[in-house]
């Protein structure tokens, strides 16, 4: 089995068995993320989440997937694979077994040499000057045959009995949690100001964009209480630094010079949602700490947003009144 088989065969059976229709899509698992962060209430989660978004949902991820996950999934996964291998040996075997070989050498060789389409085969590591080459090729080939199909039965034991299901996954020749970001969460590029991920969906396209951006102290970055997100900058005379300017103050007009890959319209009436707003107020001097900066500069209003309404917001924002 190619490992791209194998890949599409566990990442489908993971999906169709682990992700219920409340976690088959990033907004659903997006906004379960959030509900969390806001009922957990701790700004070290929140910096870790705003910080390094995709290490941080990939973490989620394979979490959940552990709680969900079935055992037998990664045993079909290992047992079919198994006797997808099996079964190109003993075809190369059985097909030499016709050939008139003189030697166990030359019959190894050749077998080798039908699997190579499949498999990597060091023939100079196999130790061929063992065999005896006046051996009986044929009787060859059958203890060969045999000693195949008793390793199939003891690995397919070995792969039905109790095991670390963390320490399957992650043994398997690709990233479970790289595969389900990719397909649920598309890129994870973050805004270089406020560090909303992008919601272009797809895992490869032209730009990035997102559809209502944060405040920018979530982040860090210093915030005009007037125009307190990107998108009320990026058509101003306002200007930013950081290590992509080499620290020299550019104008947030001409981002693209910088960040040609985003395209940050210019919505200077949409504010942040209360969500943001609530979490800003909330942490605003822990976040401040973290990043080493001054306190963001906070609009009087948004000091009066509640929990409560936070949450409203945030499944208002999902469109998700009626999940719990």
């Amino acid at each position: 089995m190619s490992e791209n088989m194998s890949k599409k065969y566990i990442v489908d059976k993971t999906v169709n068995s682990v992700c219920s229709v409340k976690y088959s899509n990033r907004s659903f698992f997006q906004h379960d993320i959030l509900k969390q962060l806001l009922v957990e209430n701790n700004c070290k989660n929140y910096v870790a989440y705003i910080r390094n978004y995709k290490d941080f949902v990939k973490s989620k991820m394979f979490d959940f997937v552990l709680l969900r996950f079935s055992k037998n999934v990664v045993s079909d996964f290992e047992a079919k694979n198994l006797e997808t291998i099996t079964d190109k040996i003993q075809a190369a075997v059985e097909k030499e077994k016709q050939e008139e070989n003189k030697t166990t050498t030359t019959f190894i060789q050749n077998v080798c040499v039908g699997l190579s389409q499949d498999f990597v085969i060091s023939i100079d590591d196999l130790g061929l000057k063992l065999f005896l080459d006046k051996a009986d090729t044929n009787k060859f080939g059958e203890y060969l045959q045999k000693f195949v199909n008793d390793m199939k039965a003891s690995l397919c034991v070995e792969f039905s009995e109790e095991s670390d299901l963390k320490e399957k996954l992650n043994s398997l020749p690709f990233s479970l949690q790289d595969e389900l970001f990719g397909i649920m969460f598309g890129c994870g590029k973050q805004c270089p100001f406020c560090g909303v991920p992008c919601e272009a969906g797809l895992k490869y396209h032209r730009e990035h964009h997102a559809l209502v951006h944060r405040p920018l102290g979530l982040s860090g970055n210093k915030m005009d209480p007037d125009k307190p997100t990107c998108t009320s900058l990026v058509k101003s005379e306002r200007t930013f630094q950081n290590s992509d300017t080499d620290w020299k103050t550019h104008p947030y007009k001409d981002y693209r010079r910088f960040y040609p890959d985003w395209n940050i319209a210019s919505e200077p009436n949409i504010e942040p949602s209360d969500y943001w707003k609530y979490v800003l107020v909330t942490f605003n001097k822990e976040f401040a700490n973290e990043y080493g900066e001054n306190p963001a500069d906070i609009p009087a209003e948004w000091k009066d947003v509640t929990q409560e309404q936070a949450m409203k917001s945030l499944n208002e924002v999902f469109n998700s009144k009626y999940i719990t």
